[in-house]
């Protein structure tokens, strides 16, 4: 009886280190997972894929409140892959797409300002449009790839909705000067339009 009571004890302490050690193994293989994801994308690759890959494809306001709204910038990706920025500076402010703070959804390629607006004559409060669009065109950088793709997405969802729309072509590129906190976008910066004339109506 002793004897198979030690039997069974050594089992129970084998299976246990058996699946501590699948554990960590696990552990560890997610950890690697979340460093290759993170790191897959140098800043000059992710700068390339943005130029080749992303519209600027709108600009909204949120209303919050009758106070309050919030900026949101529709990066449009046609590429399979997926761009490894989640955070990006813009005209001197940070927007996010990562489903925290003012952003509703994660990774649904709409990316909302950090920081909250107030309603004036420029942007009034609007209860029957509480998101609306500000912007008449779409951006995207003179080696953008995907210019039938996105005709065809303009066609869909901004026809009838915008008069007008056109697409205009700048240089995409990334930049530091007077970037808001440009640091804490692990050294990626803010998108720098040049070469090219745009306004939004915020």
């Amino acid at each position: 009886m002793k004897i198979i009571s030690k039997i069974m004890l050594a089992v129970v302490i084998s299976l246990s280190m058996y699946s501590c050690s699948d554990s960590e193994s696990e552990s560890t293989q997610e950890t690697k997972n979340v460093n290759k994801i993170s790191a897959r994308m140098s800043a000059a690759e992710s700068e390339k894929f943005m130029q080749e890959n992303i519209a600027l494809f709108d600009a909204n306001v949120r209303s919050l409140d009758e106070e309050n709204y919030v900026r949101e910038l529709y990066f449009a990706n046609f590429a399979k892959e997926s761009w490894d920025k989640v955070s990006v500076g813009f005209e001197g402010f940070l927007y996010n797409d990562d489903g925290r703070g003012n952003d509703l959804v994660a990774n649904d390629e709409i990316y909302t300002s950090d920081l909250t607006f107030k309603h004036d004559a420029t942007v009034p409060y609007d209860p029957a449009n509480k998101v609306r669009s500000v912007f008449n065109n779409t951006l995207t950088d003179v080696d953008f790839k995907w210019d039938k793709e996105l005709g065809v997405k303009v066609a869909n969802e901004k026809k009838g909705i915008l008069p007008g729309h056109g697409t205009i072509r700048c240089k995409f590129n990334t930049c530091s000067t007077g970037c808001f906190a440009y640091w804490v976008w692990d050294g990626f910066g803010c998108i720098c339009p040049s070469n090219c004339d745009f306004e939004f109506g915020w």
